[in-house]
C-alpha cells in the first residue's frame, strides 16, 4: 500500500511539473508567433486570446492596430511572417506581413471574402453562424507591399480543421 501511494505521489508530481511548464518553454525568445498556433485559425476570445496578447507584446504594428480598433474576433497565423486579424461584425480582415527587411506592414480587406466567412468557426459572441456542412476549403487574396498573398484554410468540420497556409508573390 505504501509503495502504491509513493508511486501515485511521484506520478502526480510529474504531471504537475509537466503542466507547470509555461509559454517560455514553447516559444523562442522574441518570437512573434507561438508554434502551437502557427498555420491555424483560432478564436481570439478562447484558444487564441493568449496568443494574440503575446503577438501584441512583440509586434508593435499589431499592438497599435488593436489599441485603435479593439480586439479581433479571430486570429489567423498562416505562416511565420504573417498574422491576419478578423473583425467579423465590422467585416474587416487586417493582414500584417513581415517583409524581407523585417519590417511589418499591414493591409485591409473589406468586406470579408465569402470564402473566409465559410471557414470561420461558429461563435455566438462574434456572431458567426453555425457551419452548414457545405463549406469547402476557403481561399482569399490580400495585398502586401510589393505583391500579393493568397491564404487558404480548411473549414471547421474537416479532420484538419482550421489549418491554414499562405503563399505570397511579388507584383
Amino acid at each position: 500500500m505504501t509503495f502504491t501511494r509513493a508511486l501515485l505521489a511521484c506520478t502526480l508530481a510529474a504531471v504537475v511539473a509537466g503542466c507547470a511548464t509555461g509559454r517560455s518553454s514553447t516559444v523562442p525568445a522574441g518570437s512573434a508567433i507561438d508554434p502551437r498556433y502557427l498555420y491555424q485559425l483560432v478564436d481570439a476570445r478562447k484558444l487564441g486570446a493568449e496568443e494574440l496578447a503575446h503577438i501584441e507584446k512583440v509586434n508593435p504594428a499589431v499592438s497599435s492596430y488593436v489599441a485603435q480598433a479593439g480586439r479581433a474576433d479571430f486570429v489567423i497565423e498562416p505562416g511565420p511572417n504573417d498574422v491576419q486579424l478578423v473583425y467579423y461584425s465590422r467585416s474587416v480582415l487586417v493582414h500584417f506581413h513581415r517583409g524581407a527587411d523585417g519590417v511589418w506592414t499591414s493591409s485591409q480587406v473589406s468586406p470579408l471574402p465569402t470564402s473566409l466567412l465559410d471557414v470561420l468557426p461558429p461563435d455566438i459572441r462574434a456572431g458567426t453562424p453555425t457551419a452548414t456542412g457545405n463549406e469547402s476549403y476557403g481561399c482569399w487574396a490580400t495585398t502586401i507591399t510589393g505583391g500579393s498573398c493568397q491564404t487558404c484554410c480548411t473549414p471547421p468540420a474537416t479532420p484538419a480543421a482550421q489549418n491554414c497556409t499562405i503563399s505570397c508573390k511579388p507584383a
